[in-house]
């Protein structure tokens, strides 16, 4: 079940830095966003750590719960 929310939660990554937002769709605001800067390499621990600490801090401020979807590429997708 999809629930709906006054709230987006982006994610982005890149070899340069991380960053988190999340916007108030009701009131067409940024309510939160940080980052941190990479050396040219994305590094598991320290993603995993970026997002664990920032989502802790989200769901206090917006007192609701991030759902996050991870992905990898499917066996069936390799050729």
């Amino acid at each position: 079940m999809i629930e709906n929310s006054d709230f987006e939660t982006f994610l982005y990554i890149s070899k340069n830095k991380y960053q988190i937002f999340v916007y108030d769709k009701n009131n067409l605001k940024s309510l939160y966003h940080e980052e941190i800067e990479n050396d040219n390499e994305i590094e598991l621990n320290i993603l995993l750590k970026f997002i664990d600490d920032n989502i802790y801090k989200i769901e206090k401020m917006i007192k609701n719960y991030i759902c996050l979807l991870y992905t990898s590429p499917s066996p069936r997708d390799a050729h």
